[in-house]
């Protein structure tokens, strides 16, 4: 089963909405989670701000190269 340690909330929705919205969807996750897994989740806002599709989109070949040990990727 999926059990996230932390759940960020980000985009438009945290960019626009976050600070608003956050005490509602921490009550809400709390409301609908298992009790033992919610526990140990925090709901937080994304602090990327504009940029995170950029900074994620940046880190995923990073990943990859990092994944094949430092090797060139097979042509």
């Amino acid at each position: 089963l999926f059990q996230p340690e932390r759940i960020l909330i980000g985009g438009w929705a945290g960019l626009q909405l976050g600070a608003r919205f956050l005490p509602a969807v921490r009550r809400h996750a709390t409301a609908y989670a298992l009790r033992h897994p919610a526990e140990r989740v925090t709901v937080e806002l994304g602090r990327l701000g504009p940029d995170a599709v950029t900074v994620g989109a940046a880190i995923l070949p990073l990943a990859d190269f990092f994944a094949r040990g430092g090797r060139p990727a097979a042509p």
